[in-house]
C-alpha cells in the first residue's frame, strides 16, 4: 500500500532525478568556447586563439620575437585541476617542432608555464617535470564573439552584409550558411551563399562563385552603425586575395580557424 509520505518521497526523487537529467542536457549541450589572447611589447608578440569543447582543447599559436617567428596548432585537454595540457606543433622558419605546454585560463587572462625542457625526440619537447612549472607570461584576453543572427547584435551587422552581397552578385541571397564573427569595431561575416528561390545572376562568373566558393565580407563600425569594408570571394584555391592597408586589417582573431568548432 501507498502511504502519502511513500508517494511524497518518489516526487521528490523524481524531482530531483529530473533536475539532475536538466543539469546533464545543459552541460552536455553546452557550445564549445571560442578565446583569443594576446600580448605585444617592443620586440616580442604572442597570439593564442582556443576552442575548448567539453575537456577538448584545439587551436592555434602564434609567436614572434627576434629569434623568430612560430605558428602552427595546439591540441590537448582540460585537466582535472582546470589547467590546459596542450600540445604546440609549430614551424619555425620551415623548421617543424613541438613543444608540450601548460596554460592557465583565468578571467581576463591566458597564464602560460615556463619549466625546464627535455627532448623525445627530433624538435620534440616535453616539461622534464610538470609539477614544478611557475606560471610567469600572461596574455590578455582579446574581444571575439558569435553573435546569433536573430540577436541584436546580428542582426544589425548582417542587414549592411545582405544589401553588399545583394548589390555584388545582382540577387538576393540566404546568409544562413555563414558564419559571423565580431572583434570590437570589427566583424568578418565568412560563408557559402545560396540564392533565394533559385535565381541566377546573370553574370556566368557570378554565378559560379554563388555555387563553388566562400564569400568574406568585412565590416567597420562608423560610429553605432556597420560599414562594409570589402566583399570578395574566394579564389579558386580557397584564398582571399585582396591589398590591405594597417586602417583597413581585421585584428587577427577574426581570421582564425573555425574548422574544429
Amino acid at each position: 500500500m501507498i502511504t502519502k509520505d511513500t508517494f511524497i518521497l518518489a516526487l521528490a526523487a523524481l524531482a530531483t532525478f529530473g533536475n539532475a537529467l536538466s543539469l546533464f542536457a545543459q552541460e552536455t549541450a553546452a557550445e564549445p568556447r571560442l578565446l583569443a589572447f594576446e600580448k605585444k611589447s617592443e620586440n616580442t608578440e604572442d597570439q593564442i586563439f582556443l576552442i575548448i569543447d567539453g575537456d577538448l582543447v584545439s587551436g592555434t599559436q602564434f609567436g614572434s620575437s627576434e629569434a623568430g617567428t612560430a605558428y602552427g596548432k595546439l591540441f590537448g585537454k582540460v585537466r582535472e585541476d582546470g589547467l590546459l595540457h596542450v600540445t604546440f606543433n609549430y614551424d619555425i622558419e620551415g623548421q617543424p617542432g613541438s613543444v608540450e605546454q601548460l596554460m592557465k585560463l583565468e578571467e581576463g587572462r591566458l597564464t602560460l608555464a615556463e619549466g625546464e625542457l627535455e627532448e623525445h625526440g627530433p624538435n620534440q619537447m616535453s616539461l622534464k617535470d610538470p609539477s614544478g612549472v611557475t606560471f610567469t607570461r600572461p596574455l590578455e584576453k582579446a574581444p571575439l564573439s558569435l553573435p546569433e543572427p536573430d540577436s541584436e547584435e546580428g542582426k544589425a551587422a548582417l542587414a549592411p552584409v545582405d544589401a553588399a552581397v545583394s548589390e555584388l552578385t545582382g540577387v538576393k541571397c540566404d546568409l544562413s550558411g555563414g558564419r559571423l564573427r565580431v572583434a570590437g569595431d570589427w566583424a568578418i561575416y565568412q560563408g557559402y551563399l545560396s540564392a533565394i528561390d533559385d535565381k541566377v545572376p546573370s553574370d556566368p562568373e557570378m554565378a559560379v562563385n554563388i555555387a563553388e566558393r566562400e564569400i568574406q565580407v568585412q565590416l567597420k563600425k562608423d560610429g553605432a552603425a556597420w560599414k562594409v569594408v570589402r566583399s570578395i570571394f574566394a579564389s579558386p584555391l580557397g584564398s582571399f586575395d585582396y591589398e590591405i592597408t594597417d586602417d583597413t586589417l581585421p585584428p587577427w582573431q577574426l581570421f582564425e580557424s573555425l574548422d574544429n568548432y
